[in-house]
């Protein structure tokens, strides 16, 4: 289904019964990303999931969004449709959204469910600093490559480097501004349940995340699953949705 949002078309779907759980993807995905989640669960409670402005079938953002660009949008959507959310379940950069929006008030609601969650920043300035830096003078770095190698050796660099900048190229801007923005702070406003999920072996978001989230968020329960990286969901789903299912009741 589509509705316009802060003048952006938003693809989005809402399906099953009974009480309101909210999906937010990570970067570079999409809302049926998250479907292992969203299958089981729609078994009990009704499900509102949403490509984020620059994602699937939703439209980009028209300049450099920031975390609160998105919170609000997400937050805009739900009175939009008059809905009442019980819980938010968030992976990657969609948990460091559900942390804005929660901990700035543009949700109420009771459970909070971070997968391996982002938005821990000054941790890795120095690594960020050159993620700015190499796509600020990218383009001159290559320039003396032939054309047809330019693309390639800039995606094993910012591979090397952790990046995912070229995960989604047309929102270049906004990925630079939000790996700017640190939610360590917010993590501290919030004052509901919350289970943290996190991929023992993940390198995108490492354990520390988690560790230091958990310890900033009052109400909360930090779990780490062998066997797993950052699309901890994909890696270990039984233990996942076992989780959340029990945490959720």
């Amino acid at each position: 289904m589509k509705v316009v949002i802060n003048g952006l078309v938003l693809n989005y779907e809402l399906v099953g019964e009974g009480r309101i759980i909210l999906l937010l993807h990570g970067w570079g995905d999409r809302a049926s990303g998250l479907n292992m989640i969203k299958d089981e669960l729609v078994k009990k409670y009704q499900i509102l999931s949403v490509d984020l402005p620059g994602f699937g079938d939703s439209d980009n953002p028209d300049k450099a969004w920031g975390l609160e660009d998105y919170a609000v949008c997400v937050s805009n959507l739900v009175k939009k449709l008059k809905l009442e959310v019980y819980a938010v379940i968030g992976h990657s950069n969609g948990g460091a959204i559900a942390i804005k929006m929660i901990a700035d008030k543009l949700l109420v609601v009771q459970r909070l469910i971070l997968l391996a969650s982002a938005g821990i920043r000054n941790q890795y300035k120095g690594k960020n600093r050159i993620i700015r830096v190499v796509a600020k003078t990218g383009k001159f770095i290559v320039y003396i490559l032939p054309s047809s190698t330019r693309k390639k050796v800039k995606a094993v660099f910012y591979t090397k480097i952790g990046s995912d900048l070229l995960v989604a190229e047309h929102l270049q801007p906004t990925f630079k501004k939000i790996i700017t923005e640190d939610i360590t702070t917010d993590a501290s406003k919030i004052d509901i349940l919350t289970l943290l999920i996190y991929g023992k072996e993940d390198q995108s978001t490492p354990v520390s995340y988690g560790q230091l989230l958990s310890n900033k968020i009052k109400k909360s329960r930090l779990i780490i699953l062998d066997n797993a990286e950052h699309f901890v969901y994909l890696d270990q789903p039984n233990k996942v949705n076992k989780l959340i299912e029990d945490f959720l009741q």
